[in-house]
Formats: C-alpha cells, structure tokens, sequence
C-alpha cells in the first residue's frame, strides 16, 4: 500500500475504500433522485440484516465494519428520498443460510 506507513494507516486506508462502491453511488444516484422523482436505488449485498447480525469472525473486522455500514446507509436511503417519490432496497442473492 504505497503511502500507508502504520497500523492506523492500514486501518484507515482499508475502511476508504471498503465502502466505496455505497459511496459513489450515493454520491451519484441520490441528486438524481431528487431531480427525477420515481426512483430507485439497488444495493447488492451478500446476506440479510439478519444474517449479517451476527460477528463473522472468520472474514474479520473490516468485513463487519463494511456489511454494517451498507445496512445503514440503505437503511437511511430507504427514508431520506421519500418526499421525492423514490427509494432505496438493498437484495441479496440466495445461499444466505450458510454459515
């Protein structure tokens, strides 16, 4: 990692870039759904909220702090564009019973 020297730098360049697909299509697609009432925005993602609950400590922190960060800001996207007669849905694909 060009640039990153120590242990929190780790942390912190592992954490920007985790979530940055959630970011840039925040970042994107929400102006657009205010100006184009009537949309939505898809988030993929790999398990329910209630699969994702529990701490997966075969994949680790990052992995956690990333799954987390997705729920929520789909949760909020879910509410904040309503007065603009869009939304937000976050879909998994099957296969999330396995552990």
């Amino acid at each position: 990692m060009p640039g990153v020297t120590g242990r929190a730098d780790r942390i912190r360049h592992r954490l920007s870039g985790s979530d940055a697909t959630i970011r840039t299509t925040s970042h994107f697609a929400l102006p657009l759904l205010i100006r184009n009432p009537g949309g939505l925005v898809v988030e993929m993602t790999d398990g329910t909220f209630e699969y994702n609950r529990a701490y997966r400590h075969r994949v680790g922190v990052y992995y956690d702090l990333v799954k987390g960060a997705v729920e929520r800001l789909t949760l909020a996207q879910s509410h904040e564009p309503a007065p603009y007669a869009s939304a937000a849905v976050a879909v998994t694909p099957g296969g999330c019973g396995r552990s």
